[in-house]
């Protein structure tokens, strides 16, 4: 979800694995050459899914990599058909209230989703809509309501290392 710290615990998950980084929020606006809200503005939402796919399936993932995805790229099931396959899906969860926290004037100008009258109700909707799917793609989940970034990113190395351990076994019967 947008402002579960995707992109801070990414980039510090990355440094401690020392596996490369990539946002792709950022590769958008690189590729676009406008910020996400701009081109947002201009050309629609629909429009902006479609180039959030070929950013995702354009990285090179033979290598070990992280990534910061936009909370809605998991809205096309061919996104989630393709990470699913290619790596491990980490849902960083927070609630309502640590969302609603962490919106600023800022934010709510880069992420032309959450303009709304009545921001709460906004949030709510889109929890709504994509928890079910963040739920039942996930591979892990890590609560992040206060919790510091190290902590969360020693939770995910502990439960990938884990998951490995839990696969070898299944896979070794």
């Amino acid at each position: 979800m947008m402002l579960s710290g995707k992109t801070t615990i990414g980039k510090l998950l990355s440094e401690k694995l020392n596996y490369r980084f990539f946002d792709t929020d950022i590769l958008i606006e690189e590729q676009m050459g406008m910020k996400i809200a701009e081109y947002f503005n201009k050309y629609g939402e629909e429009t902006f899914r479609q180039v959030e796919t070929k950013v995702l399936t354009s990285l090179d993932l033979t290598e070990n990599t992280v990534i910061a995805t936009g909370g809605g790229i998991i809205l096309n099931p061919h996104n989630l058909i393709y990470m699913k396959n290619n790596g491990i899906l980490v849902y960083l969860e927070v609630d309502e209230n640590t969302i609603l926290k962490r919106v600023n004037d800022d934010e709510i100008s880069l992420r032309p989703i959450l303009r709304s009258d009545n921001l709460r109700e906004k949030i709510q909707q889109l929890l709504k809509k994509r928890l079910p799917l963040y739920e039942n793609s996930k591979d892990i989940k890590i609560n992040c309501v206060n919790k510091s970034p190290d902590q969360i990113v020693t939770e995910i190395i502990t439960m990938i290392e884990n998951k490995k351990t839990i696969n070898f076994l299944v896979e070794g019967l």
